[in-house]
């Protein structure tokens, strides 16, 4: 990353860095704003609303953000409680999620991430599935 390579020899505080030109800092809502912006492109993830904190809070299936950010000089490690969609392989879609979200924040904010951890709270129930479904032992006779 070309921008990191400025950030050589700088001294780290949390969430940015000091250089000679001055002092970078990227808020924990700048992250979490990125993540919940990854977050709502990955198909198979919890419902969707208009607004980025209604995508949080439907995402990550909580009323709180479902985010934990933690700091260390220009590194983070990221906390994810989510919500997956029945159907979809709970596995596939944790294992996107790390990587779309590890991608965007190191992109979107020069940040390096150490880590994203997944926590799969619930499976999501998706509207209308419940419906299409006939018992085998009813059939278009009756």
């Amino acid at each position: 990353m070309a921008e990191n390579d400025e950030l050589v020899g700088s001294e780290e505080i949390d969430g940015g860095v000091v250089n000679d030109k001055g002092t970078i800092t990227i808020s924990e809502k700048v992250v979490i704003a990125v993540v919940a912006g990854g977050a709502s492109q990955i198909e198979g993830l919890g419902q969707k609303k208009s607004s980025v904190t209604e995508d949080i809070g439907r995402i990550f299936g909580s009323k709180r953000r479902g985010v934990s950010i933690d700091f260390d000089g220009n590194e983070v490690s990221i906390t994810l409680k989510i919500a997956v969609k029945q159907g979809y392989p709970v596995h596939e879609i944790a294992k996107k999620t790390q990587k779309k979200i590890k991608e965007d924040v190191e992109s979107k904010t020069g940040l390096r991430v150490n880590s994203v951890d997944i926590y799969v709270q619930k499976l999501q129930e998706v509207e209308g599935k419940g419906e299409e479904l006939i018992p085998e032992d009813q059939s278009e006779e009756d």
